[in-house]
């Protein structure tokens, strides 16, 4: 055998752990390349959960001084999640703050998605091909994608949904332990998101109602180790809300469809209205959700050649009632929508339907279980889907790394941290007035300044020589010498200097004639007040 064949063998023999090693390669460049450039700048939300994580981990306590806290600082109205902020802590424990490095938990969150969701199809179909697919499909998702590279403590409830998932389908027919460890997943679910402390409630009594017909009355034993870490954390959530009245539901409250008190009709038919609106084919396959840091503008959540896995699975699923997994798989999927369905605000909001992709994953292994023997009898199908797949994947790619980040430069405030940083080595000593016009420029100084928490929680922004003042009195407030951090529609008074200009060249993607191929854009500009 000369020792062409002798390779050829050898790819042969292992040509599964090649195709397994080359998707997982593919995914975790994907999941990780360029987190600083796409999306690009920082939004405050993961400003807020960057510093708080870099706060934590040096000094014990929040931006507020609160030592180890189970919830983290007003954001928005609301307290922030910890799952996700002691990730980032953990890691800034042993690496720089950098806006790379708060997304990284995201990143890893998603991936520990893809693993998880190819460990339930290897136990479901015991099918390479299906566990390989499974894989592709999870980690090549335009929803879980986007999530994935995007600072937002949401990622962190979708994994511990999908840790949920996997171990009750393995404690369906395992051991005692696969129920405590989906009993943690679920309770530690209720901390990672404001959702979750809703749906966590929710597919608890799905799964106690799915899990425990009649019939099979050894497994209530089972099921109710997994309520047990589910009911302490919400005991947990009890005790600290006693103590914080109203902060739980204060963010609720604001966005809540109950918000003017109209009658039960116009309530329900507000309910009925936004939840539909997340089971639609708009949402689901063709436009998704509007805001660009919660989709690229490329279609819907999903991916369209993943459409036929999902509709045959559920078809699937519901042939196979009677068994426990898929009535956990498909009541699940009904009851993911409706914590989003109850706000007023936003909707179709990604974010706040995003307990639906673990549900979305499951039903569309069963999905490819069915439809992958059916296409290795019909290759040509099976080109035609492949080369469509492989179409829609590469165009939502360029997406995502391409269009994406020019279009979402203010959406994620791009610009302001860089302004804020040369401003502040700029002052010499004198006051930095920061424009409000900013999106919550707040979080944008901790982040990239990372002041003391200590002396931050007793001398607010002042500890950085800094202030947060309306554009309009800058007139009256600014001496001179002063450096002013401005919005581009803001008017510097009279006697100022444009001393710096956070500004990016955007390119055309496609040439038109007349317009220019590349466009100057500035998002932030630093003046110093000369004279009055």
């Amino acid at each position: 055998m000369t020792r062409t064949h002798e390779i050829a063998a050898g790819l042969t023999r292992h040509r599964w752990t090649l195709l397994f090693g080359a998707a997982a390669l593919l995914l975790v460049v994907l999941h990780l390349a360029g987190l600083e450039q796409a999306p690009p700048g920082l939004y405050s939300d993961e400003a807020n959960a960057g510093y708080d994580g870099w706060a934590v981990a040096h000094f014990g306590i929040d931006q507020h001084g609160h030592p180890w806290p189970l919830l983290f600082s007003e954001a928005i109205g609301q307290y922030r999640d910890p799952v996700y902020v002691y990730a980032v802590a953990a890691l800034t424990r042993l690496l720089p703050l950098t806006p790379a490095v708060e997304r990284l938990p995201a990143a890893l969150f998603g991936l520990a998605v893809c693993a998880m969701a190819s460990l339930l199809a290897w136990h479901l179909s015991r099918d390479r091909s299906v566990t390989l697919v499974t894989l592709l499909t999870a980690g090549l998702l335009p929803w879980l994608l986007v999530e994935s590279r995007v600072g937002f403590s949401v990622i962190a409830m979708v994994a511990l949904l999908m840790l949920t998932l996997y171990a009750v389908a393995r404690g369906l027919h395992g051991s005692i332990g696969w129920w405590l460890l989906a009993g943690v997943g679920l309770g530690a679910s209720a901390l990672a998101y404001p959702v979750g402390r809703l749906f966590a409630g929710l597919l608890t009594v799905v799964i106690v109602v799915a899990a425990t017909p009649t019939r099979w009355p050894r497994r209530w034993r089972s099921v109710a180790v997994m309520t047990v870490p589910v009911a302490l954390t919400y005991v947990l959530l009890y005790g600290w809300s006693a103590s914080h009245p109203g902060v739980l539901t204060l963010r609720y409250g604001v966005l809540t469809i109950n918000w003017d008190t109209p009658g039960l009709p116009t309530l329900a038919a507000r309910f009925v209205g936004n939840y539909v609106q997340y089971l639609s084919v708009p949402f689901l396959l063709t436009h998704g959700d509007s805001n660009l840091r919660q989709n690229v503008g490329f279609g819907g959540m999903l991916a369209i050649a993943s459409a036929p896995a999902l509709l045959i699975g559920i078809a699937a699923s519901l042939q196979r009632y009677r068994e426990p997994l898929p009535r956990i798989l498909l009541l699940g999927l009904l009851a993911a929508p409706v914590p989003a369905a109850l706000t007023a605000d936003g909707t179709p909001h990604a974010l706040r339907a995003a307990a639906m992709l673990p549900f979305l994953l499951g039903l569309m292994i069963y999905g490819w279980r069915t439809i992958l023997p059916a296409l290795a009898r019909r290759r040509t199908w099976a080109a035609l889907l492949a080369g469509f797949a492989a179409l829609e994947v590469g165009s939502f790619l360029f997406t995502l790394f391409v269009v994406w980040p020019p279009q979402a430069l203010v959406w994620f405030d791009t610009g302001e941290g860089a302004a804020l940083v040369r401003a502040h080595a700029m002052a010499h000593g004198h006051p930095v007035l920061i424009s409000s016009s900013l999106d919550d420029p707040t979080p944008q100084v901790l982040f990239w300044l990372r002041p003391d928490p200590n002396r931050y929680a007793r001398q607010g922004l002042s500890v950085e020589n800094m202030a947060i003042v309306d554009p309009t009195t800058l007139a009256t407030t600014a001496a001179p010498g002063d450096l002013m951090v401005l919005a581009p529609g803001d008017v510097p008074p009279p006697g100022s200097q444009l001393v710096y200009e956070a500004s990016v060249t955007v390119t055309a993607i496609t040439n038109q004639a007349g317009s220019p191929s590349q466009q100057p854009v500035v998002l932030v500009e630093v003046y110093r007040r000369v004279h009055r």
